[in-house]
């Protein structure tokens, strides 16, 4: 016996139809259920089988299930494939012969699960371009509303006398130009990412960033009392970035922490914001107390139009990701051992 337990297999006659003519796997069993005829496919899936008789071959499978009289359903427990059996009858110089061809259901579940993760693919990629024009049109349309704000608040700030009014609203008027400006660097960032202009790089502090973020966005955190801890120790916090989108970076991540902490109790929203140093990089960390990402939503947080918001896009986590990959950083989720979030940044410090 060779390596195939049906390699040694005597064929007792050449019926009408033959096996090694047929592109699937194929047999061709005599009257008395013998073997008499196979192909090389029949051999590469089946020949480790013992054989004696057709019944005593399909005793071989598991989980053997007719479809129709013609049909067998089987699965093969070495290989771990499932396979569709048809059968059909036909005569040769008065003999009666069985001709059995196996359908390789695996490979066409397999097949048919790529085509529809390319057909994924390429909504995502529909759906991607959309938003690109989207965001093309909105760079151009709100740039002149957005100038016009800020000019309205430049002249407000110089028309207030500081003896005559609240301090508070001068502070607001200053915070509120401020946020025009950001908004204004997004959107110059939006347009030459469209039009492909390099990204700007350079030597940046990476907590003056993140203290600039929270700043900006101190209202959003005093509105839903939430406290801010940073800490860092480092003498150094350096990398080379293009400051407005790694900005951004920290801004949604902020921003996804203000919203998972909505559901907290007021005395327990805390965001930490920690800076060490792993590898020659510098590792910010972002922890918040609040609703957790979930197992199953874990594999998907990054996804492309993935989002656990009832409101929610689904770009922002990766475009996140895309932009610390382009400054050949990382971003990741990083478990935690209480309740809330942990999402980890990634840069190289500068040398």
């Amino acid at each position: 016996m060779t390596t195939h337990a049906l390699a040694g297999v005597k064929l007792r006659m050449s019926p009408r139809i033959k096996a090694q003519e047929i592109c699937l796997p194929a047999a061709v069993f005599n009257g008395e259920s013998e073997l008499v005829d196979c192909n090389n496919l029949f051999l590469t899936y089946f020949g480790h089988f013992p054989l004696t008789t057709r019944n005593d071959w399909i005793n071989n499978f598991e989980h053997i299930v007719s479809t129709s009289t013609n049909e067998q359903d089987v699965f093969e427990t070495t290989q771990r494939q499932l396979f569709r059996l048809h059968w059909s009858q036909f005569q040769d110089q008065d003999q009666s012969f069985t001709l059995l061809i196996a359908h390789n259901l695996s490979q066409t579940h397999q097949s048919l699960r790529k085509t529809q993760q390319l057909q994924n693919e390429l909504l995502q990629t529909s759906k991607s371009l959309s938003v690109g024009e989207m965001a093309t049109t909105l760079a151009h349309e709100l740039n002149q509303p957005l100038g016009a704000i800020y000019n309205y608040l430049s002249a407000a700030n110089r028309l207030i006398r500081p003896n005559e009014v609240n301090p508070r609203i001068n502070s607001a008027i200053v915070n509120a130009l401020h946020q025009a400006e950001y908004a204004a660097s997004i959107i110059k960032r939006i347009r030459e990412f469209v039009f492909r202009r390099q990204p700007i790089y350079e030597t940046c502090d990476v907590r003056m960033l993140v203290e600039h973020v929270i700043q900006l966005l101190s209202p959003e955190l005093v509105e839903h009392s939430i406290k801010v801890r940073v800490e860092c120790s480092l003498n150094t916090v350096e990398a080379r970035v293009d400051k407005v989108l790694i900005e951004q970076v920290f801004a949604n991540l902020i921003r996804n922490s203000i919203d998972a902490m909505r559901n907290t109790s007021p005395n327990k929203r805390i965001l930490e914001i920690t800076f060490r140093t792993e590898d020659h990089r510098l590792k910010v960390s972002v922890t918040d107390c609040g609703c957790g990402v979930g197992e199953l939503e874990t594999d998907q947080i990054f996804d492309t139009f993935f989002t656990t918001k009832k409101d929610g896009m689904g770009i922002g986590l990766s475009i996140c990701r895309t932009i610390l990959e382009h400054h050949q950083g990382k971003l990741y989720l990083e478990p935690t051992k209480i309740e809330g979030t942990t999402f980890v940044v990634l840069l190289p410090l500068t040398p």
